[in-house]
């Protein structure tokens, strides 16, 4: 499935989610990186918390830009769980301004999509044993122009991401060892993955 087709699967699944639990399958989605190299074919259901599931969806107020976290809500979904050395750990986000301004925040100048890591409007970091941050990690990146975005009342965009599954320090970068690992998308939503 192509990104379009990703992001229709994804914004099809936003108002049940928000209204509320949603227990239907959303069908296959595939998560394409920011650069559209990352494709990742996962079956995604959207599951009540008694079926056990619902990990796979977190949603969360996130301050964006000019706006406060009062008005804008960012649902995130990661496609499985459980990471083998060869699956790619991607992550997609919807956010959805609910206040009543238009919110204004660094990004792709509405020409792009939007893109979560370290050149992206959503941050994202991930944490080892006890929190040590191990990824973008204190390196510089080369990133795109960033520009004015904005996003209207009751309007939504989404962004996708992934983590290489890198550890990068001041002076080198290595592939991550298996082991278990928080994924911490804005500094608002956390899913703690296994990499084996």
């Amino acid at each position: 499935m192509h990104f379009a087709a990703a992001r229709r699967v994804l914004l099809t699944g936003d108002l049940c989610l928000i209204g509320g639990l949603c227990l239907a399958a959303v069908g296959s989605l595939s998560l394409a990186s920011a650069a559209g190299a990352l494709t990742q074919q996962a079956t995604v259901r959207h599951h009540s918390h008694a079926e056990g599931r619902s990990d796979l969806v977190k949603t969360a107020s996130v301050a964006l830009g000019t706006c406060p976290a009062t008005d804008v809500v960012m649902r995130a979904l990661i496609p499985r769980l459980n990471y083998s050395a060869n699956q790619p750990v991607s992550v997609a986000v919807v956010v959805r301004n609910v206040g009543s301004h238009t919110c204004t925040f660094g990004g792709t100048g509405n020409r792009y999509p939007e893109y979560i890591g370290p050149c992206g409007a959503i941050s994202l970091q991930v944490d080892g044993r006890g929190g040590a941050p191990l990824w973008p990690g204190p390196v510089a990146y080369s990133c795109p122009a960033i520009s004015a975005t904005a996003l209207a009342p009751g309007a939504k965009f989404t962004a996708t991401g992934a983590w290489p599954k890198a550890i990068v320090t001041r002076s080198s970068s290595s592939g991550a060892p298996a082991g278990t690992y928080r994924l911490v998308i804005d500094r608002a939503i956390t899913f703690t993955i296994p990499l084996r």
